[in-house]
C-alpha cells in the first residue's frame, strides 16, 4: 500500500473516532441533569370552596457552573384552562428568608409559560440558583378543586428571564441568586415591581429544559401540616 493511501486511511479512522466520541458525550442517556427538583408535600389548607392551598418544601440542586432559574406554577385547576397568546406579566414580588440567601419571585399576570400543562393558571414562581448550589425552600401552590390520588406538576429550567427585553435582575436592587441554605418555613416580602399603567409587560423565557413530578403529594414532609 502506498504512503498516500495509508495516510488517507489514517485520516478517515481519526475522523470516525472523533465523531464516535462526540456521539458518546452527547448521548441523552448518559447525561446527568444539571438541575434537579424534588417536592415534599407538607399538607394543605382548605379555603373558600373550591380553593385548596398546598404547601411544599422544594429541594433544588444546581451542579452547573452557571446560574439557573427554576420555574413552577403558582395556580393549578382541576379542569383545563385557556391562555391568551399575548398575555404578559403585571407584577413581580420578591420574597426572602431572614438570612436573605433565598430569593423567591412570584410573577403575576395572565402569562402562561407551561403550554404543555393544560390546567395551570396565569403567573408562576421562580428561584434563581447560583452555581453549585443546593437549597431547600418552602413553596405554596393554589389548587382550585380537590387533589385526587396523584398530582402532576411540571416546571421549567431556564438560563434567563426577561421583561420588556430586560433581564429580571434589573428591576431589583439586590442580587437575585439563591445560595446553598435550608430556608425557614416563612418567607417575607422584600421588594416588588409592577408596570406603571397596570397593564401587562411582555415576558420571555430562555428555556434550558423542563421537568415533571408525576405525583407531587406522594412524599410528605416530616412536619406535615
Amino acid at each position: 500500500m502506498s504512503a498516500r493511501a495509508t495516510g488517507l486511511l489514517i485520516s478517515v479512522f481519526l475522523c470516525l473516532s472523533q465523531a464516535h466520541a462526540r456521539t458518546e458525550e452527547s448521548s441523552p442517556g448518559r447525561e446527568r441533569p444539571l438541575v434537579t427538583v424534588q417536592l415534599l408535600y407538607c399538607g394543605s389548607h382548605l379555603e373558600k370552596p373550591p380553593l385548596e392551598k398546598l404547601f411544599f418544601r422544594a429541594s433544588l440542586r444546581n451542579i452547573s457552573s452557571r446560574s439557573q432559574w427554576v420555574l413552577l406554577p403558582t395556580v393549578l385547576y382541576a379542569a383545563p384552562t385557556h391562555a391568551r397568546k399575548d398575555a404578559g406579566v403585571q407584577r413581580i414580588d420578591l420574597f426572602t428568608d431572614h438570612s436573605r440567601k433565598i430569593k423567591l419571585l412570584q410573577f403575576s399576570g395572565n402569562v402562561h409559560i407551561f403550554p404543555y400543562l393544560s390546567n395551570t393558571g396565569g403567573g408562576f414562581q421562580a428561584i434563581l440558583l447560583a452555581p453549585a448550589t443546593e437549597a431547600a425552600v418552602p413553596l405554596q401552590i393554589e389548587y382550585w378543586g380537590r387533589v385526587g390520588a396523584a398530582l402532576l406538576i411540571r416546571g421549567l429550567i431556564a438560563s434567563q428571564l426577561t421583561v420588556e427585553g430586560k433581564p429580571v435582575a434589573r428591576f431589583f436592587r439586590v442580587p437575585l441568586a439563591s445560595t446553598s441554605i435550608v430556608a425557614s418555613d416563612n418567607l417575607s416580602a422584600l421588594d416588588s415591581w409592577e408596570t406603571k399603567d397596570g397593564g401587562e409587560a411582555s415576558f420571555h423565557v430562555k428555556k434550558t429544559s423542563d421537568f415533571a413530578i408525576a405525583d407531587a403529594v406522594a412524599n410528605r414532609c416530616n412536619h406535615a401540616r
